[in-house]
């Protein structure tokens, strides 16, 4: 069995709230939360695109 998690970091921080409700409604159980430590990976703040 698979399971497909959506990742928070894809989601609008200014409307979180929201689009948390929306993926639930959508049928996810479970979110995805990456915790990046600054020493293996670059912040995003930092990181320029």
């Amino acid at each position: 069995m698979y399971v497909v998690a959506p990742s928070l970091l894809g989601a609008d921080f200014t409307v979180l709230g929201k689009q948390v409700h929306a993926v639930e409604e959508a049928g996810a159980k479970y979110l995805h939360l990456d915790v990046m430590d600054g020493t293996t990976q670059k912040s995003l703040e930092t990181t320029r695109f």
